[in-house]
């Protein structure tokens, strides 16, 4: 093996593992620590070469892995969003699996328009309240915002189902500055009060829906597991 393959072959273990693995040592027999951590690299083994069906609905349909993303990456941006399907139900089994918890995260295969992921529970039945449609769009958490709210996405709104977006973004959109949801609120509140002032009818639905989407969006959105340059490094580099 040369340097730079030794280079690419190095791998850090996630810190999530870390309060698993202290558990385990103190609790677990030395066959069930091995036989766990070693379910979970499998699980990021299927991620970039995927030897089963896995998808939730798979109809004999394979699902994709890393590998034909990063063959096929023509266009990053785009491959982005199946990249990070792909590493976020590697990242929530394998964390699973090391922390003893029986649910699974499992890829709908595009057979769903509304759900790309679906956890499941300990008898293998799907938990409705974790279905996941994941959305990594824009080129920072603004603009995700913007294009959340544009033509096209109302039926995730009137889906009721979770929204997953990169973790960088969730903790800006989030948070209190000027990016997020909560200023977006209160600018678009603004805009509404001015718009009935003038009687602007159109402009006041108009604003009025946006707020209802970002409300939605405040208790809907959650972390993916991964950044949005950790979701294009993957598609590229798998």
């Amino acid at each position: 093996m040369n340097e730079r393959s030794a280079e690419n072959a190095s791998w850090e273990m996630p810190k999530s593992w870390m309060p698993a693995m202290r558990y385990a040592l103190n609790r677990l027999s030395l066959d069930e620590i091995g036989q766990r951590y070693g379910d979970a690299v499998r699980e990021y083994c299927a991620a970039y070469v995927n030897h089963e069906v896995r998808a939730a609905k798979g109809d004999g349909v394979r699902t994709v892995d890393l590998k034909g993303i990063g063959v096929n990456a023509s266009n990053p941006a785009f491959k982005q969003g199946f990249a990070a399907e792909t590493l976020a139900e590697a990242q929530y089994n394998a964390n699973a699996i090391i922390g003893g918890d029986k649910r699974r995260m499992r890829r709908t295969n595009n057979n769903d328009p509304l759900v790309d992921m679906r956890v499941f529970g300990t008898h293998g039945q799907p938990l409705k309240t974790q279905d996941i449609q994941m959305k990594f769009v824009g080129k920072d958490a603004k603009d995700c915002l913007d294009r959340l709210h544009s033509d096209g996405y109302e039926k995730y709104y009137d889906s009721g189902k979770g929204v997953a977006l990169p973790d960088d973004f969730c903790d800006e959109l989030l948070g209190e500055g000027p990016g997020s949801i909560k200023q977006d609120i209160q600018e678009s509140k603004a805009r509404l009060a001015d718009a009935l002032a003038r009687g602007d009818e159109d402009a006041c639905a108009r604003h009025r829906k946006r707020i209802k989407e970002d409300e939605y969006l405040q208790k809907k959105i959650r972390k993916a597991g991964l950044t949005k340059e950790e979701a294009l490094r993957a598609a590229v580099h798998p």
